[in-house]
């Protein structure tokens, strides 16, 4: 087993990785296209005459949730069997050479297909859509989602959405070397546990740590005072602090789940 970095020895590997994968990846990639391409055909027959593009990318994060916890989850299972498991241990490779090929593969190109493949079905729906409109202008419909800040659409929160399913991905890494056997599920469990229990903390927090007419607002603090006349007061973190609090809550949690994956992947033992 070797210990320091070789960049030459990390291509050798992702290419190791490829030749003994290439038909599973392959056809995974065939299997998404043909599980997006059912779910858009419904959401073609459940839209009637009207059309809203804001539906298919609350479709696109259902689907990318979905489909990336579940190749998440598969990213370690060679270490559920004991051969396969002592064979991909024994490669002479160091563990973050390893661990970097299993990210770039389960996380970086999962993400890459995902999104290629939706785009590709989405321009189909989106170019036979406007054939129909075309053809009949006073029939069909077709809604553009509306991307500004500002607006009401799904929009606001979608970059939100996708911070958090690279956190919830990276967890699921790190879950299928904890779970080898059922890690989807029990992950998935863990995962309930952990936002069930940050939510209640969280509303414990706000309810019992702030005095009377407090309220936290995820990144402020508001007060409404009406005994003497209605008054209502705003506190902000300064700028910087404000965006560097805001950085981390976007950024760090898949980094510390990968970093967490590579401290367990040293010391796993078959």
């Amino acid at each position: 087993m070797n210990s320091t970095f070789s960049f030459t020895r990390l291509l050798q590997l992702l290419r190791k990785q490829w030749i003994e994968n290439a038909r599973f990846y392959i056809l995974s990639a065939l299997a998404l296209i043909g599980l997006l391409g059912i779910v858009l055909v419904f959401w073609f027959n459940a839209s009637e005459n009207s059309f809203k593009e804001e539906s298919l990318y609350i479709i696109f994060t259902f689907g990318i949730y979905i489909a990336g916890g579940v190749f998440a989850s598969m990213s370690f299972s060679m270490l559920g069997e004991k051969e396969k498991g002592t064979y991909w241990l024994a490669i002479p490779a160091s563990h973050f050479e390893k661990l970097l090929c299993i990210l770039l593969y389960n996380v970086v190109f999962f993400t890459l297909v995902y999104c290629a493949c939706f785009l590709l079905l989405k321009n189909v729906a989106f170019t036979y859509i406007q054939n129909l409109i075309a053809t009949n202008p006073t029939k069909y419909h077709w809604r553009y989602m509306d991307w500004r800040e500002n607006s009401n659409d799904f929009s606001v929160v979608f970059s939100y959405f996708m911070y958090a399913f690279f956190a919830v991905q990276s967890f699921y890494v790190l879950g299928s070397i904890y779970f080898v056997r059922f890690s989807f599920v029990l992950t998935t469990v863990v995962v309930a546990v952990l936002i069930g229990g940050f939510m209640w903390y969280a509303i414990y927090l706000s309810k019992n740590m702030l005095p009377n007419n407090y309220r936290w607002n995820g990144n402020h603090v508001s007060t409404h005072i009406s005994d003497s006349g209605f008054q209502s007061s705003r506190y902000d973190l300064p700028g910087l602090l404000s965006q560097a609090f805001s950085f981390l809550i976007k950024f760090i949690w898949a980094p510390v789940f990968w970093i967490a994956t590579w401290y367990r992947l040293r010391e796993k033992q078959i």
